[in-house]
């Protein structure tokens, strides 16, 4: 969200999302990362570039496959990775038990919450080096990103 609604040299503050919490059961959802991407034609870099024509192309590829979800390395955060949900979802009340697949429980958090200061300078902004994918391509592996304590209230 910060890397598409504010730049590198904007205020944090200045992005104000509605937050949602939201509980899924995903089984076995496929994974795909550097080290496998290849398997599917991308390059480590095409997998977290600005260019989304490759990741739609993968995401097709594994919706093929019939898979319910993948996980894939975070464009925007280096170090964390997405959940992709495939098909449909039907928002339903957080506490309350769902009757179909289809359902997940859902609920609203807050309005015109403040983005975490404490991660802008970890953002991988559009056009920059993708930290984690240059330290795969260097050592074969990628630390995991470590969150900034909180600071301010």
């Amino acid at each position: 969200m910060l890397r598409h609604h504010l730049g590198p040299n904007g205020n944090p503050d200045d992005v104000v999302p509605n937050l949602w919490t939201a509980v899924f059961e995903v089984n076995d959802p496929a994974r795909v990362d550097f080290d496998d991407c290849a398997k599917y034609g991308l390059t480590p870099d095409e997998l977290v570039g600005d260019d989304y024509t490759p990741t739609q192309a993968l995401a097709d590829s594994v919706r093929g496959t019939g898979a319910t979800a993948m996980i894939v390395p975070s464009a925007a955060l280096p170090g964390t990775h997405n959940l992709i949900l495939f098909g449909v979802r039907v928002l339903n009340p957080f506490l309350s038990t769902p009757l179909t697949p289809e359902e997940i429980p859902t609920s609203h958090v807050s309005d015109a919450a403040r983005s975490p200061a404490e991660v802008v300078p970890h953002v991988r902004w559009f056009g920059a080096p993708h930290k984690s994918a240059e330290q795969w391509k260097t050592m074969g592996s990628y630390d995991p990103f470590d969150d900034p304590s909180a600071t301010r209230c």
